[in-house]
């Protein structure tokens, strides 16, 4: 028994891109249209009426930020997928998406396969994101060696993995594995200050103090003069 489309509500307040997704989701076997959007609040209108599988969205419209129709939407049903459409990789407003909860961003230059491919990938949990943006969106290097952007190390570690099309669940792990093998990796080793060679060092019983220079000859010197007034040596 074949499985029924899943459901897409496209958000753009572009009718050309409206129109073109139309003409594409209508020639698929796997999704379906279920409905269409021109501003934010339509958006999470429609998620509400129609509960769709996916939310195509534009990450301009004219009255709410992307990030903003993302946590709204993701409140209300978290196994939606999102897909975030853009024309160029805004970095501050991608990331407050992928923050937000969505599953993938895309430029809208993006082959009809490939967003056929992406589609299916979100509906199945997995994270995507073209890799133009990812790369758009690591830290630049100055001339110094240090980094322009905000990223922070486990943010960009998020983003790496999301480019290589993980789960959230594969995201998870990689990052919990990560981090214990650097908790690992700074535990004192045998030799380390503090550790078993430390102790050693510290229970090893000192050497005898050197003798100072010309005792020899004093020592002799003093036994003669005993033995001369008949005392026994010492």
């Amino acid at each position: 028994m074949s499985r029924s489309p899943r459901t897409v509500v496209v958000a753009d307040d572009h009718p050309i891109v409206l129109s073109g997704m139309r003409l594409l989701l209508s020639g698929s076997r796997f999704f379906e249209l279920a409905g269409e959007a021109r501003t934010g609040a339509e958006a999470i209108l429609r998620c509400e009426q129609l509960r769709p599988d996916v939310l195509l969205l534009d990450l301009r419209l004219p009255d709410l930020p992307a990030a903003t129709i993302c946590q709204r939407v993701k409140e209300r049903h978290p196994d939606l997928a999102i897909v975030i459409l853009t024309a160029h990789p805004e970095e501050l407003a991608v990331r407050g998406c992928l923050k937000a909860g969505a599953s993938a961003c895309l430029f809208k230059d993006t082959g009809e396969q490939q967003l056929l491919s992406a589609l299916m990938q979100v509906v199945h949990g997995r994270a995507v994101i073209d890799p133009r943006i990812a790369g758009a969106m690591l830290p630049r290097r100055t001339t110094g060696g240090r980094a322009e952007g905000s990223l922070t190390d486990r943010e960009r570690d998020v983003l790496l993995l999301i480019a290589r099309g993980l789960t959230t669940q594969e995201i998870g792990e990689q990052l919990f594995t990560g981090a214990v093998r650097k908790a690992r990796g700074a535990q004192p080793g045998p030799g380390a200050r503090g550790g078993a060679g430390a102790r050693a060092h510290l229970t090893r019983p000192p050497a005898a103090a050197p003798a100072m220079p010309g005792a020899g000859r004093a020592d002799r010197a003093r036994r003669g003069r005993r033995a001369a007034a008949g005392a026994p040596p010492a």
